[in-house]
């Protein structure tokens, strides 16, 4: 228990003889163990053993830290070094309970204590374990933890209509003058077990989420106020037309949120979301039997698929887009399910049960964009950083596949051997099989390969670049300064390639909808009938506001009204996840990136033209 305290045997603690360093660590500290008997040898319950006489022991929190065990094999300490964080949830179980925590108190300052050393915030929820047969009830331990440095001011009981103890919220401002809410974290007890069903011959069930706390967490999300997201600081209007640009883009809708309970709900098990482009949404793994409660209370649809981030009806996105569990020791994905990320987070402790194979490990949540990225990732017990989860439009995450193939010594560009790989590249490009196999598309099972693009005659072209220098691409070779191009814009990247066509000198007009919405097919031929355009651009999905342009139904206007206007169609955020029929529709060029559908790394502009493009880009 740390160097030899003097005034100990006032409060009956006895020494043990002898220094525990002596012989082992004689570089450092004396460090002695004190021991106290709090019950009399004749009180011992039956069954009880001795050695639980000494229960919770300082040992691995005295001055000798190489010597920790329990909490500190976790390596908490090396975690928080490494990652920086600016909140530590702790997400149940603190306590393992089960009358091995007599002290109940000691253990909580045990499982706290490397988070208040390193000074950071935290706060907890609690599990099942944290008061089964311990000393202190919820209410108890709550009262202590508010008490403890660094705790979250936030954290308490709750109301008291409501069930549980630590039903509460904190909400996330901006650092800018406007101290904006920019997050806000919800924080539920998901209780113990349920008090009835319980027979001598098996344990009793988990129990779930009360009514009380559905109706609790709507009445706070209502209260809520939308912002304008995404949300600019007050400094970014020094930015000038940038900073206009985006306005443009913004939408009023409630901060999202993020909500904390240990024992996750039977949602947690159903089958993921699947991504347009065929992508289970489900990344990580299960190892444990579940661990949800038999009886499904109706959390998450009468509670969290509820709660919406704006009354907009057009707006259907959810208001909470995590929900972190723990309880799990041996799971950790991170799965979809109607549009909520359901995560775990792994057995951080080496006091829980685990399996060979799999180490310990934290989740990590980093919030960026001022609320509007949710990124998460797992770090293990060695402090290195695993693979990073994405839930951002893109870049998307890549599969190991994809990775695996990029697993190969470096090639020159001009070597024999690239020439058959580059070859590869632009025939794939009309048809992209959906995962890279040397063989051709039409060669595969319908579940291996897709069809894209679906063109016989366009022109692949790669470019090292980003998406957005495809629009380069179309204003340096086909228009001349002076000639006309329409712009049919549905949100900030609209606003971009407009800006790029004007510095090529290219005369622009733009047909501006309002945010959330494209223009309408009317408001299209009503201009191609005013004034003979070189090109028009259509934002096939616009990543700003979500929304998806008629493609199809904007070229057969085209090819009615003005048929010799390019149409320049930006996939940047929709090739490989929207239908594209290049030949059949009559577009003259796709451009986009490898960063989203395709589902590779980020690095490459890639796009498609037509004979009639190309044609143009000789005389342009």
């Amino acid at each position: 228990m740390g160097p030899r305290w003097e005034g100990l045997e006032h409060y009956d603690w006895d020494v043990v003889a002898g220094d525990l360093h002596d012989g082992l660590y004689p570089s450092e500290d004396p460090l002695y163990l004190y021991y106290q008997v709090k019950k009399p040898l004749a009180g011992i319950p039956a069954g009880v053993e001795l050695q639980e006489l000494v229960t919770e022991l300082d040992v691995q929190y005295g001055d000798a830290k190489h010597i920790a065990w329990s909490f500190n094999k976790a390596n908490i300490p090396v975690t928080l070094a490494a990652e920086k964080p600016s909140l530590v949830v702790f997400t149940g179980d603190q306590l393992n309970g089960q009358t091995t925590s007599w002290d109940a108190q000691s253990v909580l300052l045990k499982a706290i204590g490397e988070t208040i050393a390193a000074k950071i915030p935290w706060a907890l929820v609690f599990g099942n374990h944290d008061d089964q047969d311990t000393d202190l009830t919820r209410s108890e331990m709550m009262k202590i933890a508010k008490r403890m440095p660094y705790a979250v001011p936030e954290m308490e009981e709750g109301p008291q209509w409501v069930d549980g103890v630590g039903n509460w919220l904190v909400k996330v401002r901006s650092a800018d003058a406007s101290a904006t809410h920019i997050l806000t974290l919800y924080f539920l007890d998901s209780h113990g077990y349920a008090k009835t069903g319980w027979t001598f011959w098996k344990p009793a069930d988990y129990d779930w989420i009360k009514q009380s706390q559905i109706d609790w967490y709507l009445e706070q999300s209502a209260l809520i106020a939308p912002i304008e997201r995404p949300f600019t600081p007050d400094g970014a209007k020094d930015l000038g037309t940038v900073w206009k640009a985006r306005q443009a883009a913004k939408r009023l809708a409630k901060p999202n949120a993020m909500m904390f309970f240990h024992i996750p709900l039977p949602e947690s098990f159903y089958p993921a979301d699947v991504s347009d482009s065929g992508e289970t949404l489900l990344y990580g793994q299960q190892l444990d039997d579940g661990g949800a409660p038999k009886k499904n209370s109706g959390f998450f649809e009468k509670g969290l698929l509820k709660g919406k981030e704006s009354d907009d009806p057009a707006n259907t996105k959810h208001e909470v887009k995590v929900v972190a569990n723990g309880h799990c020791h041996i799971t950790d994905f991170c799965k979809r399910v109607k549009g909520v990320w359901l995560c775990f987070g792994g057995g951080s402790s080496f006091s829980g049960y685990g399996r060979i194979g799999f180490d310990r490990r934290f989740r990590v949540y980093e919030i960026s964009n001022y609320g509007e990225t949710i990124r998460t990732y797992k770090r293990g017990q060695d402090g290195k950083e695993p693979h990073k989860l994405l839930l951002i439009p893109g870049p998307i995450e890549v599969s190991d596949e994809v990775l695996y193939a990029n697993a190969h010594p470096s090639m020159s560009h001009v070597s024999p051997d690239f020439v058959p790989v580059f070859g590869d590249c632009i025939r794939m490009l009309r048809q992209v099989p959906r995962f890279h196999r040397p063989n051709t598309c039409h060669s595969l099972p319908p579940p291996v390969c897709r069809e894209v693009l679906f063109t016989a005659d366009g022109q692949p072209i790669l470019v090292a670049g980003s998406g957005t220098l495809g629009w380069d691409q179309v204003a340096s070779n086909l228009i001349e300064a002076g000639e006309e191009a329409l712009v049919l814009n549905s949100g900030y990247f609209g606003d971009s390639f407009a800006d790029c066509l004007t510095t090529y000198g290219a005369k622009v007009t733009e047909l501006k909808a309002d945010v959330g919405a494209a223009p309408t097919p009317a408001e299209v031929e009503a201009a191609l009938k005013a004034k003979q355009y070189k090109l028009i651009t259509i934002t096939h999905v616009d990543t700003s506001t979500g929304v998806l342009s008629d493609a199809k139904g904007i070229c057969e206007i085209v090819k009615r009204v003005s048929p010799n206007t390019l149409v320049i169609l930006d996939g940047v955020c929709s090739v490989a996840s929207e239908e594209i029929r290049f030949d059949e529709w009559g577009l003259d060029v796709v451009l986009t990136a490898t960063q989203k559908g395709l589902g590779t790394p980020p690095g490459l502009s890639v796009l498609c033209v037509s004979q009639k493009a190309l044609k143009v880009s000789y005389t342009a």
